[in-house]
C-alpha cells in the first residue's frame, strides 16, 4: 500500500495549537480569535511512501507486525522532514497525565512517577452508555 504523508506545522505567537492539555472548544475559540495575529500553517507534502522488504528487514526491531514497522517509518520520516520531536508516550499515559493536570477526581499523582508505573496504574476508561 502506498501513502502520501502530509503534515501541518503551525506557527504561533500567543498560544500553542497542540491539543494535548486544552479542551477542543477552548482551542477552537483561541484559534479563531487569533487568525489575524501571526497564526500560520505550513503544509508539508512528502513523496509517496511505499514499503519494501528492505524496510521490513532493516527495521524489524520497530514492531512485531509489518503495519507497525510501516507506521513507524512514515512517522519517523514526517518527524525528520517537519522538524518535529517524536513522543513515544502511549495514549493511556497521556490520558493519565491529562487527568492529573486538570485535577480530575480520582486521578493519581503522575508528577514524580516513571512511565512504567503510570502504565501499571492507568486504567482504560470505557465510554459510559447513558441509555442503559
Amino acid at each position: 500500500m502506498t501513502v502520501r504523508p502530509i503534515y501541518l506545522k503551525y506557527g504561533y505567537s500567543y498560544f500553542s495549537t497542540a491539543y494535548d492539555v486544552i479542551e477542543m472548544f477552548t482551542l477552537i475559540l483561541l484559534t479563531l480569535c487569533t487568525v489575524n495575529n501571526n497564526l500560520s500553517c505550513e503544509v508539508g507534502v512528502l513523496p509517496d511512501f511505499q514499503p519494501t522488504e528492505y524496510l521490513f528487514k532493516t527495521y524489524a526491531d520497530k514492531g512485531p507486525e509489518r503495519w507497525k514497522i510501516f507506521a513507524w517509518a512514515v512517522r519517523d520520516a514526517m518527524a525528520k522532514v517537519g522538524g518535529f520531536k517524536s513522543c513515544d508516550m502511549t495514549t493511556r499515559v497521556q490520558f493519565a497525565y491529562y487527568d492529573y493536570l486538570t485535577e480530575t477526581k480520582g486521578c493519581f499523582d503522575v508528577a514524580n512517577m516513571p512511565i512504567e508505573k503510570i502504565i501499571e496504574h492507568a486504567e482504560y476508561k470505557a465510554p459510559v452508555d447513558k441509555k442503559k
